[in-house]
């Protein structure tokens, strides 16, 4: 049975865009992106009744997303690797 806590972001490493799996498809209030020195970073979040899309035009490098729902917060990394 899966977690009920765990966050995915596929696909890792990613170039432009990244999927966020929800635990429990629970519905996402906000998101925000971080460069390694604590930096924001501009993303778009797309949600459709499907999935949550995360779409950015990032340097290759190390992010942290913050991902704010009515019942908790999540963190998560990921990997940009420019095309």
């Amino acid at each position: 049975e899966p977690s009920t806590n765990v966050l995915n972001v596929f696909p890792n490493p990613c170039s432009n865009s990244v999927t966020l799996d929800m635990p429990g498809g629970i519905p996402i209030h906000e998101v925000k992106c971080f460069d390694n020195y604590g930096r924001p970073m501009y993303v778009i979040l797309r949600q459709t009744e499907d999935e949550n899309k995360l779409y950015f035009n990032l340097r290759s490098g190390i992010y942290y997303l913050r991902i704010i729902t009515a019942e908790k917060s999540f963190v998560a990394q990921f990997i940009v690797l420019e095309e």
